[in-house]
């Protein structure tokens, strides 16, 4: 139970951060984080990983995840991690765990997207 917990208490402080950091300079108190499917677009690799989803394989979902860091630009990869908390975050902390998805993955990915600088370039856009 307690491991459950930190997954969902990890996950939930990775998204207030990702929130602050969207929120400032807006007079806006409420946070809003717009997700790629939101706007009708598609990240590089999101399909894949959402038949991971689908299949119910978040390890290897995760796994693959982190191999494609290399294969794209920063902050492809940061808004690409970011979906994908963002929908480990709909599923029962259980069933991730019972799939093999650690709180210590959890951890990684999320310190491995506040660590990586975005690529501001592709931001401005």
């Amino acid at each position: 139970m307690e491991e459950q917990d930190f997954i969902k208490r990890q996950i939930k402080s990775f998204a207030q951060g990702i929130g602050s950091i969207i929120n400032v300079g807006h007079a806006n108190n409420g946070v809003e984080i717009m997700l790629p499917a939101e706007q009708g677009q598609n990240l590089p690799f999101q399909d894949t990983l959402l038949r991971y989803l689908n299949m119910k394989h978040y390890k290897e979902g995760f796994i693959h995840l982190l191999k494609l860091e290399s294969k794209m630009s920063q902050f492809d990869f940061n808004q690409l991690g970011i979906w994908y908390v963002y929908e480990l975050n709909k599923i029962p902390s259980q069933l991730l765990i019972k799939d093999g998805l650690t709180e210590n993955d959890i951890s990684t990915l999320i310190h491995r997207l506040n660590q990586t600088p975005s690529d501001n370039k592709e931001m401005g856009k």
